[in-house]
């Protein structure tokens, strides 16, 4: 089944109005605006899929584990049910970091939420980005930063992979 397909069927399952649909497919607009090529979407508590993008423009999700089913119905499902999820968007470029050699990642975190009705989204600054990526969750301890990374929050706020801030796109 296709996504557009298999997103009209869950939000018409789940009840969403017009609203709701359209500030579904405001945040998922958000998502593809960030997609070169490829790229790893990770909802809370840890559900991954891969995401690609074909010759003719359109994003692909595919679930790490396929016992996870489709994005859409996961999504929006954990939406309903959590009223809250947390996003991170890892976005392959094209660049490649000389230091390492690596490919350039930019990292984006969301939180979003239901509120009034609709589908509702906040970036995490560049900042609060690079300190969650970069702290051990369980002790707290800083852990080595990783080359090729640019932490990427709204409006023209990044940090290289040293943490300090750059121009970027």
């Amino acid at each position: 089944m296709d996504m557009k397909k298999e997103t009209e069927d869950v939000l018409r399952e789940i009840g969403a109005s017009e609203e709701y649909a359209q500030s579904y497919e405001n945040f998922m607009e958000e998502i593809d605006r960030y997609v070169i090529d490829k790229a790893v979407i990770t909802l809370t508590p840890g559900k991954k899929w891969n995401i690609t993008r074909d010759r003719k423009g359109e994003l692909h999700f595919r679930a790490e584990r396929p016992y996870d089913g489709s994005f859409p119905r996961f999504f929006l499902a954990s939406l309903k049910a959590e009223k809250a999820i947390g996003i991170v968007l890892r976005s392959f470029t094209r660049a490649i970091d000389i230091g390492s050699g690596l490919p350039i990642v930019e990292l984006r975190s969301y939180l979003v939420y239901e509120e009034d009705g609709s589908v509702k989204y906040e970036q995490s600054s560049a900042r609060q980005m690079a300190d969650a990526y970069n702290t051990n969750s369980m002790t707290g301890e800083r852990l080595p930063l990783e080359p090729a990374i640019i932490y990427c929050g709204p409006k023209g706020d990044y940090l290289g992979p040293d943490l300090n801030p750059i121009l970027y796109r």
